[in-house]
């Protein structure tokens, strides 16, 4: 019996499409995928302005909120007398730091009221009282006053702030109350001297806050928030030829004024850090240790003679402020290094920080 098998043949497609050929987009389809794109790119971009002006929103909020704990400084005519004091005579200004049910005080520079006989304090909401100063730091520039009114807002202390970060500085630069101006930490640690910040014998800020926040006469005292609205500073002093805004100012950090505060409150006075030497700056631009305290703890290591400051703590040291700097960013208790030059000989030595009035 034959078999037989049938294969069937598989038909060729009449066309082929070539392999390697590239589709070709029309007008139209190029005119979809454009807009698509650009309609995607402009979304994303409402989107982040969108979120940077409510971020800026919240944050004007919460500075136009902490307001409030804004203080202007008057100063009256004679002693006892605060029936002729007005806007046009503000001194400075100043910031709620703590309230209790029948009395507040208030925070604010002491070279503004070291001079004054009389202190009038007026509120954003217009109220004046009658303030008295409670006590002053020389070395801080910090003074402490009180009111006898209660149960009013008080500030936040923050914990720190790093450079670069936006701050905003509440105060009455020529009598302008209420002023709120923005800017930056442009550094931190700085040692400040001046002849003037209000006072004859001058000032040095230890451990200051550098802003580029706008800073005029009548700031000094005012409160410096950061976008939370915490207290990261009190203003001190611009550093300008003309005594208005150059775009450096300076400010003590919160954590010193809190201290500082809290002590003057407390104990009438404050503490700081100390190792019992007095420098000076000799003919050649060395500085050199003046005088050592009988007893104190640079009495141990230092002892008399030509001793010139190369560092302290491991900074270079070119003028006294430096050192006085660097002895305040050490702990009580702890100790702090110096390298020094005595009699030709380099050698490193070091020394406890106590606390001294």
């Amino acid at each position: 019996m034959d078999s037989s098998c049938q294969i069937n043949n598989i038909e060729e497609p009449t066309t082929k499409e070539p392999i390697n050929k590239k589709k070709k987009f029309n007008i139209a389809e190029m005119v979809i995928y454009f807009t698509f794109f650009l309609t995607l790119i402009m979304s994303t971009l409402v989107m982040i302005m969108w979120f940077d002006n409510s971020t800026d929103n919240r944050t004007a909020n919460t500075v136009v909120n902490n307001v409030p704990k804004f203080i202007n400084l008057a100063v009256g005519i004679k002693d006892g007398d605060s029936s002729s004091l007005n806007s046009n005579q503000l001194v400075g200004s100043g910031f709620l730091y703590q309230s209790n049910g029948s009395e507040t005080y208030i925070v604010t520079a002491r070279h503004v009221v070291e001079a004054l006989s009389t202190i009038l304090v007026t509120d954003s909401y217009g109220n004046s009282y009658p303030a008295k100063l409670i006590a002053s730091d020389p070395f801080s520039d910090v003074s402490v006053l009180r009111i006898e009114i209660g149960n009013l807002a008080q500030v936040s202390v923050a914990n720190g702030i790093g450079v670069g970060e936006d701050v905003y500085a509440v105060g009455a630069p020529y009598g302008f109350s209420n002023t709120v101006t923005r800017g930056i930490i442009s550094g931190s640690g700085r040692a400040v001297s001046s002849g003037g910040f209000g006072n004859d014998n001058g000032l040095t800020l230890y451990n200051a806050l550098q802003l580029d926040a706008p800073i005029n006469p009548g700031n000094s005292g005012g409160p410096v928030f950061n976008a939370n609205g915490e207290l990261v500073g009190m203003v001190s002093a611009i550093w300008s030829e003309t005594d208005s805004n150059t775009g450096v100012s300076f400010a003590v950090p919160a954590e010193n004024v809190a201290r500082v505060a809290n002590d003057l409150i407390k104990y009438g006075f404050a503490t700081h850090k100390y190792i019992g030497i007095t420098l000076a700056t000799n003919t050649n631009g060395k500085v050199v240790v003046e005088k050592i305290v009988p007893n104190s703890p640079a009495s141990k290591v230092f002892k008399e003679g030509d001793i010139i400051i190369i560092s302290a703590n491991g900074q270079a040291v070119n003028k006294p402020e430096i050192v006085t700097s660097a002895i305040q960013s050490i702990n009580s208790g702890q100790s702090i290094g110096f390298r020094i030059e005595r009699e030709g000989d380099t050698i490193s030595v070091s020394t406890k920080v106590l606390l001294t009035k």
